[in-house]
Formats: structure tokens, C-alpha cells, sequence
């Protein structure tokens, strides 16, 4: 469970939300917004487009992934610890819908690959993507918890 997110946890840059202690709004931070696509984990400008510029839909459609992404990622790994293949292919199917909504870096190319995989029966290199996707979803957490965090700003 995440703590509640405080107002006070949060700065003002030029009008913009930023995350306290920084110098930039977080649709300026290299990794979230303006920077070229290839270089960026996460686009905030998309994601909202993608729920029609509506901060208060981001807010619930994202808590409720990060609420239910590491089961998600668990139920990932047990199958490929258990050489499940049609587990697999549903648990990483789901993971691949729910992030697609946010389009998050390579989580949803890797889940998809996972899928595959399952859905061919061909267990061999889920392991080293399962372990991809992990390492993924750990560089990619605290980037969507600063946009979650802006988003709650911004309805309310």
C-alpha cells in the first residue's frame, strides 16, 4: 500500500508541478516528458491525451495499476518458475493490456514477447525476459508514482 500523497511533497516550478528538491516541472524531467521519444520512459502528454486530458481518469486507472501491477508481475514469474505456459501467456496478456495505457517503456514490447512465448508453448527464454520485465517495472515505479503524484495535483 503507498502512502497518501501529500501537497506539501510537492513543489511549484513556474506553475508546473515538480517533485520537492528539484529544479524542473515534471513534464521537463528527461525521463517523462519532452525529451526525444527513444530517450524517455514515460509520456506524460500522451498518457493524458490517451484519457482525454481528464487527470482525475489518470489518477484512478494508474493507482489502481500500481495497486495491482506486482501481482501482475508475480503471477508472471510463478508461471515461468512453474514452466506454466498458458499462465503465462494470460498473466503477461494482462500485464501487457494494463500498461499499455501508459506507455511505459519496454514493459509492454516484453510482456507481449512473454506472451508470445507462452502462447507457443516455448518456455526456454522466459526466464531472462521475465527478468527484463522485473528489472523494468523497478527503473519505471518511482517515474509513475512522480506522475501519479502530479496528476493528483492537477484535479484537484
Amino acid at each position: 500500500m503507498t502512502n497518501p500523497i501529500h501537497k506539501s511533497e510537492l513543489s511549484q516550478v513556474g506553475g508546473s508541478p515538480a517533485i520537492a528538491g528539484t529544479n524542473a516541472p515534471l513534464h521537463e524531467h528527461p525521463e517523462i516528458g519532452s525529451a526525444p521519444k527513444s530517450e524517455r520512459l514515460l509520456d506524460s502528454k500522451e498518457i493524458l491525451a490517451r484519457f482525454g486530458e481528464d487527470p482525475a481518469l489518470v489518477v484512478e486507472v494508474l493507482g489502481l495499476f500500481m495497486e495491482t501491477c506486482p501481482a501482475m508481475l508475480a503471477e508472471i514469474q510463478e508461471a515461468i518458475r512453474g514452466q506454466n505456459s498458458l499462465t503465462l501467456q494470460l498473466a503477461a496478456h494482462s500485464f501487457r493490456g494494463a500498461a499499455a495505457n501508459f506507455c511505459i517503456g519496454n514493459s509492454v514490447d516484453l510482456a507481449s514477447r512473454l506472451e508470445s512465448l507462452g502462447k507457443g508453448g516455448q518456455m526456454t527464454d522466459t526466464s531472462a525476459l521475465g527478468h527484463a520485465l522485473d528489472q523494468e517495472m523497478l527503473q519505471l515505479t518511482p517515474l509513475l508514482q512522480s506522475f501519479l503524484k502530479e496528476m493528483v495535483i492537477c484535479a484537484l
